[in-house]
């Protein structure tokens, strides 16, 4: 029985595409699972027993989109190889390297089967996904003793020294793991709150800084957007953001950044100059919108002219 036979005309006629572009490689040896490279990644594996964290979305192949990590704008963690999702999962994100992302075309056999998932998701549906591997924690078993802080501290550290090594997104899965402990901490009754959030804004400062250097600036954005509700005058986040807001031409909230950086630090030299070259982008493309809208008021009243 050939794998294509329990399928609908529609997702057979696709899948076959799918198998004979060669841009899409077997993950698995019955040729259940084909993965498309969209952009690479670092030499970082994580191998089964690691938790993942990863964003993705999903939809079935008449394009209709059942779930979005990113529309939640939350990273799904789970621990690979552990049969916590479906099958295709399990082994397309163990074939991928750390900020890797891929397409992957996903056979019901290794998806939701012939039970699908409704409503969303029909009987034997073929899905296609699209997963950015964003990190992952070496250890996933890894457990706070009764001293949390000094765990705290040590997956800091540690994350610290994985950032220096290169290992950038082995180190944002270390911070993400220390500021989950911090969060337990602050639910302890009577927690030292001041000293968690403190340490909290300085791990996802950290982690906004990884996530600088392989230019995630949505991740960038959100990430300092945490940091700033802790702490709303936190110099080393509001540049962050702004170089993201910069990056992703979101100029008139650059400048909103910018010109609150200058109110905590008005001798920052940096802010001054991004400030400088931002308020010029904005005059540019004003400049443009109003030659535009000369040009089209102009056709108007030529045509109107020509009617009469």
């Amino acid at each position: 029985m050939s794998i294509l036979d329990k399928l609908s005309d529609l997702d057979k006629e696709q899948f076959q595409k799918y198998q004979e572009d060669p841009l899409y490689v077997q993950v698995d040896e019955e040729g259940l699972i084909l993965k498309r490279t969209l952009s690479a990644g670092t030499q970082e594996h994580p191998v089964d027993g690691c938790k993942v964290e990863c964003h993705y979305t999903g939809w079935t192949l008449d394009g209709k989109k059942f779930d979005s990590s990113k529309d939640r704008g939350q990273p799904f963690e789970f621990d690979l190889g552990r049969h916590s999702v479906i099958a295709a999962w399990d082994k397309g994100v163990a074939s991928m390297c750390v900020g890797e992302s891929v397409e992957l075309i996903c056979h019901p056999d290794v998806a939701y089967g012939a039970n699908g998932s409704p409503p969303a998701i029909p009987p034997n549906a073929v899905l296609r996904f699209e997963i950015d591997l964003l990190g992952f924690n070496w250890d996933c078993d890894d457990k706070p003793g009764d001293d949390k802080w000094a765990f705290v501290d040590e997956m800091k550290n540690e994350g610290n020294v994985a950032f220096k090594a290169g290992k950038t997104y082995t180190a944002i899965g270390r911070w993400n793991r220390a500021n989950e402990v911090l969060y337990d901490v602050m639910e302890e009754e009577g927690a030292d709150i001041d000293r968690a959030n403190s340490m909290s804004a300085t791990v996802m400062n950290n982690i906004a800084a990884a996530y600088v250097r392989v230019q995630k600036w949505p991740l960038v954005i959100s990430t300092c957007d945490k940091v700033i509700a802790i702490d709303g005058q936190n110099v080393k986040a509001l540049r962050r953001m702004s170089t993201a807001y910069i990056k992703t031409k979101r100029l008139e909230d650059a400048k909103k950044i910018l010109e609150k950086v200058l109110e905590v630090d008005p001798e920052n030299a940096l802010s001054k100059k991004d400030l400088a070259m931002v308020d010029g982008q904005i005059a540019a493309a004003e400049a443009k919108k109003r030659v535009m809208y000369s040009r089209m008021f102009s056709g108007v009243s030529g045509f109107a002219d020509a009617q009469k």
